[in-house]
């Protein structure tokens, strides 16, 4: 990864994403390339990277020509072995005249590293409602930095990207979806 160390991660106001910056002015606006794209080179995904500037309330993103402003910075490397507890849901959907869409996932986390993951898709159109999703998945979690590993009951296991900021545990990204406590 052209050997940088970067030096803060943002959440950027615009995309919704956390955000690498680097000491160079550049910034990665795809987590899982720096986490774990070992060696990748930035030319390999030009779409990815962009810059970043000094702001007044922070920092500023490029965008194609146009600078945005975004404050939501300092996510420190969450400490190996946190846990945390509660339901985190990430939420997205959309609607038109006729019709509407609503997907769903959601990671019941305990302190004790397990967890329950969910999903639900629903469609609704003027003459017809369709819902559903897959049986829930259990296994138990550990974190360590910038990565979760994920190891299912079935044996299988992932590692991927968390994102998290201790002085708002109700939120953090997971594989660059946010993902948020409720009330």
């Amino acid at each position: 990864m052209d050997g940088a160390i970067f030096s803060d991660f943002c959440i950027d106001n615009y995309t919704g994403e956390p955000t690498i910056l680097f000491p160079d002015g550049t910034a990665c606006i795809n987590v899982n390339i720096v986490l774990f794209g070992g060696g990748v080179n930035r030319a390999d995904a030009p779409k990815d990277w962009t810059q970043w500037r000094a702001a007044d309330a922070g920092v500023a993103i490029l965008h194609g020509s146009t600078w945005r402003s975004t404050r939501f910075c300092g996510y420190a490397p969450a400490p190996k072995g946190l846990t945390l507890a509660g339901t985190f849901s990430d939420t997205s959907g959309s609607s038109g005249s006729m019709s509407a869409f609503l997907a769903q996932k959601s990671f019941v986390l305990s302190k004790g590293g397990r967890f329950t993951q969910t999903a639900y898709v629903a469609s609704v159109t003027s003459n017809s409602v369709v819902s559903g999703g897959p049986a829930d998945k259990q296994g138990s979690y550990a974190i360590d930095g910038y990565t979760i590993a994920l190891h299912y009951d079935g044996g299988s296991a992932v590692t991927t990207s968390f994102v998290w900021k201790s002085l708002d545990p109700r939120m953090f990204w997971l594989d660059r979806h946010g993902y948020v406590s409720g009330p």
